[in-house]
């Protein structure tokens, strides 16, 4: 190979690789970077907001999206996995696309999300499925939740705030 194919090979393979460098630093985001959720009167009046769409005494997953996301295209296979899993659990499973509940957008920090309510209609998990790039089912936050909810009963709902991922901003 001539001394000139091997200088184009390298610039071209920098290029490449730059680019995939900015773009998932573009894509990996905080999912909640001013704490909204963690301020009590706004979990409250989220879980107020949407406890109305909880099947009555019946724990309920509700799964919020946005249409205009990247992200959720790349999660969307966990997304069915996760989906799976609750219905083992006995939960009902509930999708919300955020661009159909404009009202919900003071609500939501970022999507995809996922908002657990147990039986009786009380919030117990808000958050993002999972981190990291892909939002993946290796980085699963709700698997984990959903693994030792059991040994955590009582203690009030799980509020995911810190998280880096794909998500977009509500």
């Amino acid at each position: 190979m001539k001394p000139q194919s091997w200088a184009f090979l390298l610039i071209w393979a920098g290029i490449l690789l730059g680019t995939l460098v900015l773009m998932s630093r573009w894509q990996l985001v905080d999912y909640d970077p001013n704490g909204m959720l963690l301020d009590k009167e706004h979990s409250t009046g989220l879980a107020k907001k949407l406890a109305k769409l909880s099947d009555n005494n019946r724990s309920t997953a509700i799964h919020i999206t946005d249409s205009d996301c990247f992200c959720n295209l790349i999660s969307q296979s966990h997304r069915q996995q996760v989906s799976q899993l609750l219905k083992d659990y006995g939960y009902s499973n509930k999708s919300i696309n955020l661009s159909d509940f404009d009202e919900l957008r003071q609500w939501i920090t970022a999507v995809p999300s996922i908002i657990l309510f147990d039986a009786d209609s009380n919030l117990t998990f808000i958050g993002p499925y999972s981190t990291g790039l892909r939002c993946s089912a290796g980085k699963g936050l709700i698997e984990s939740w959903l693994t030792s909810s059991i040994d955590t009963q009582g203690l009030g709902p799980t509020v995911i705030s810190e998280a880096k991922g794909c998500y977009c901003p509500a």
